[in-house]
């Protein structure tokens, strides 16, 4: 019984990761968008102060980014993911958009329509669930693993601890539920998203004037967004649009900052692996104190 149990639970992983189907073109996908990413900030910042010259003599904090990368690439993040968390999250967003799928999107035919939907309502989504890791604290201690970052390479996006994923896959599942999706456009979204998520982890300051202040997220704002000083907590949630902050009221106009990251939490000083279980056990931990306050 235990051994068809945990053989269920590593198929459903197999398949959540795309493993089943997978293809060396999605490693391709996945490897082009970083080098397109390093490309774009070159141009603007120079080989010197360049994400990938920062790479290539890592510290503690960008050998973690480094580390994160390989396990997103390959979907092992995934994987754990499922494994430490008994499948649940998945299994639970699985059936929600078995039984509930609206697909709205099909009775709108300007294909350039259904792109700004799915960008505005997965933004609104990723927006709300950004706050939900910030002000609920078993939320915010997984969350903490991508704040420990102290120093921004463009791969700092791709630093997401498994249970943040895993958790995050409830909230993911709603836009889709609402619109529901083409594989083109899917593709399409996700791809932006990624693009522009690595320029605003990059070495790359700018506020991008206008355009930063009233529609996209700058990478100056992101930056606030992860600064030491409580001052800045709780501002510039937004993931692909800052009008969402301003909408309510989070907004917080870039300043220079000094320092970024945890100081003194105990991330970046032991190595990755104990940084990846320190986040998947401070998380456990006060989930426990939470439920149990509520007894």
């Amino acid at each position: 019984m235990t051994k068809d149990w945990a053989e269920t639970i590593w198929q459903k992983a197999i398949r959540v990761a795309g493993w089943d189907n997978f293809h060396v073109s999605q490693i391709d996908l996945f490897v082009g968008i970083t080098v397109a990413g390093f490309v774009i900030e070159m141009a603007f910042v120079g080989w010197r102060d360049s994400s990938l010259r920062r790479l290539l003599h890592p510290g503690r904090s960008e050998t973690t980014d480094i580390w994160m990368w390989l396990l997103n690439m390959f979907s092992l993040n995934t994987i754990v993911g499922v494994l430490f968390t008994f499948g649940i999250c998945y299994y639970a967003a699985g059936r929600v958009s078995k039984f509930w799928h609206l697909d709205l999107i099909i009775r709108i035919h300007s294909p350039v329509v259904q792109l700004l939907l799915l960008l505005l309502i997965g933004d609104l989504k990723n927006y709300l669930r950004h706050y939900l890791f910030h002000y609920w604290s078993p939320l915010w201690m997984a969350h903490r693993f991508h704040h420990s970052a102290d120093e921004f390479t463009m791969i700092t996006h791709h630093r997401n601890h498994f249970l943040e994923n895993a958790i995050g896959m409830l909230f993911d599942v709603i836009p889709f539920v609402l619109l529901g999706s083409s594989p083109q456009a899917f593709f399409l979204v996700q791809a932006l998203k990624d693009l522009h998520q690595m320029l605003i982890h990059g070495r790359w300051r700018s506020g991008w004037g206008v355009v930063g202040r009233y529609i996209l997220v700058s990478p100056d704002a992101h930056l606030l967004h992860h600064s030491v000083s409580d001052i800045h907590y709780g501002k510039n949630f937004g993931s692909l649009f800052i009008f969402w902050d301003r909408i309510f009221h989070t907004y917080e106009a870039p300043v220079p900052i000094e320092m970024i990251g945890l100081p003194g939490s105990g991330y970046n000083d032991r190595g990755f692996l104990h940084d990846y279980w320190l986040a998947y056990r401070t998380a456990a931990m006060r989930l426990w104190i939470v439920v149990r306050q509520k007894q």
